[in-house]
């Protein structure tokens, strides 16, 4: 994995629903959410950021789309 600079939090998922196991993560500092996905090479793909202070994150079909949502708890006010 490229350019890994925080880590606090890691989850594996199918994100994009081609039957491989990808990576989600974020770390407490940064506010950066990242998904890597898994292929010939992890490659990484900014998901959001400016979040403050994430702390936590789950995922399910919340849509009804067929795809994994991501849903993370984060700091709202300090």
């Amino acid at each position: 994995m490229d350019q890994l600079r925080d880590g606090y939090w890691l989850e594996s998922l199918d994100l994009n629903g081609d039957g491989k196991p990808d990576l989600i993560g974020f770390g407490l500092a940064m506010g950066e959410i990242n998904w890597y996905e898994n292929g010939v090479e992890w490659r990484r793909h900014l998901v959001a950021s400016g979040i403050r202070m994430p702390v936590g994150l789950g995922y399910g079909d919340l849509s009804g789309k067929g795809y994994q949502d991501i849903a993370v708890c984060y700091e709202l006010f300090g």
